[in-house]
């Protein structure tokens, strides 16, 4: 077995030894190309996470002489540990990480280092940032906003892609609501339903009318019109998780089981906070926008 056959597999589906799989796929520099990139974006998948693959993907986005792309990579797969380690809070147990607190403070300096490195390709640089805002800190804020007011347009989609996990850009993500540039309308979408965006409500409705009715708003670029679908049906619980269910039952109308789990996963998510409205307001209050959401700041 190799790494193309582990990704042919959902995570929870891999042997015991893929773990060995990946990390030896990752420490041969001779290996084509394609079969390090697969295995810098498996290496990202908790199940198999630990410091022995987190080093070894430090040491890849370390070394100038590795491919941009198998770099970049590699920033990308810190990211689920990051936010792993965030979530836990300031001082996690370590019993419940997959890479252990040390390791994570090193790996956060080593994507800032890279991100702010003149000399790295911007593909690298960019998804540096774009791990490291899993693990929010300070000084994410303005390297975003930077991004974000570049005129580039890919350093703006990493801009958007990282207000997914920074909260204090309602702004930005607005003035992006109406962008025709697919890619970048994913980001936007997913990043207002973090920054909890009410004028994207409108948004999230024609997604899911033309998803229904059509017409398609990219006809060319299928993959792209049904990734921004996704992201529509994970932001409306977030913004309004009263309305959500109505919404998002058009989408029963489509004969497309993909999409009707999406649905279902997303709407116990919109029942979850309506619960905790409840609890936190009273009944029927909803929340306050303007109090903290109690992101964990390093």
């Amino acid at each position: 077995m190799n790494v193309h056959d582990l990704l042919s597999l959902p995570p929870w589906d891999w042997p015991v030894e893929a773990h060995e799989i990946i990390l030896e796929a990752l420490r041969d520099a001779q290996a084509p190309k394609d079969h390090r990139r697969v295995a810098v974006e498996l290496a990202g998948e908790l199940v198999v996470m630990d410091d022995r693959l987190a080093e070894e993907l430090l040491g890849i986005l370390t070394d100038p002489q590795e491919p941009a792309e198998i770099r970049a990579g590699a920033a990308i797969a810190l990211g689920p540990a990051l936010e792993e380690a965030d979530i836990e809070g300031p001082e996690p147990d370590p019993e419940y990480l997959s890479v252990s607190p040390a390791l994570m403070r090193r790996a956060t300096l080593v994507l800032r280092e890279i991100h702010e490195d003149p000399e790295a390709p911007k593909l690298v640089r960019r998804r540096a940032l774009e791990g490291a805002v899993r693990w929010p800190e300070p000084w994410q804020i303005q390297a975003v906003r930077e991004a974000f007011r570049s005129g580039d347009r890919e350093w703006t989609i990493t801009a958007v892609f990282c207000m997914q996990f920074l909260t204090g850009f309602k702004e930005e993500v607005r003035e992006v609501l109406d962008t025709d540039d697919p890619a970048l309308l994913k980001e936007t979408i997913l990043a207002a339903g973090t920054q909890e965006l009410e004028e994207a409500w409108p948004l999230l409705e024609d997604v899911v009318s033309r998803a229904v009715h059509g017409p398609p708003r990219f006809p060319d670029l299928p993959a792209y019109e049904r990734g921004i679908l996704y992201a529509a049906i994970e932001t409306a619980p977030l913004i309004r998780p009263e309305e959500a269910e109505e919404l998002l039952a058009e989408l029963e109308e489509l004969d497309d089981p993909d999409v009707h789990t999406a649905v279902a996963e997303n709407l116990q998510i919109a029942n979850w906070l309506l619960e905790e409205w409840e609890e936190d307001e009273g009944l029927g209050e909803g929340p306050d926008k303007d109090l903290d959401d109690g992101r964990v700041w390093h």
